[in-house]
């Protein structure tokens, strides 16, 4: 009886902290894909951080946004109603770049973390 209960516990453990984890992880990515893009990759400064867990849902309702921006029509296609299962991290990542010259311009990015470190930088949608 005492044994599934301290195997739960432990498992529960483990899993929280898995967190930090990927946290860590899904910065540091973010970080990397950032500063490469940059003139001069030492130039980049890592500002704030903002990180939640990215599900098929989320991914789901990404896609459709894109959808509904290309087709004028605004036909809403019916989307099968997608799992809550984590399938990476979001990151709202601001940033800068400080040239040596004293140049200082600051920017932000939306990404998607996968587990296997692969970074997507989502679009922005466009204004009306």
């Amino acid at each position: 009886m005492i044994f599934p209960v301290l195997s739960s516990l432990l498992l529960l453990t483990l899993c929280v902290g898995c967190q930090p984890g990927l946290e860590k992880q899904a910065k540091s990515a973010v970080s990397e894909y950032a500063g490469a893009r940059m003139d001069e990759p030492r130039d980049y400064r890592a500002g704030r951080f903002v990180l939640r867990p990215y599900t098929r849902r989320d991914s789901a309702a990404y896609a459709a946004t894109l959808f509904q921006v290309a087709d004028s029509s605004s036909l809403i296609r019916p989307v099968k109603q997608p799992d809550s299962v984590r399938i990476g991290t979001f990151v709202h990542h601001a940033f800068q770049e400080q040239t040596k010259t004293g140049r200082i311009t600051r920017d932000s990015g939306e990404f998607v973390v996968y587990a296997n470190r692969e970074v997507v930088q989502l679009v922005m949608k466009p204004a009306k």
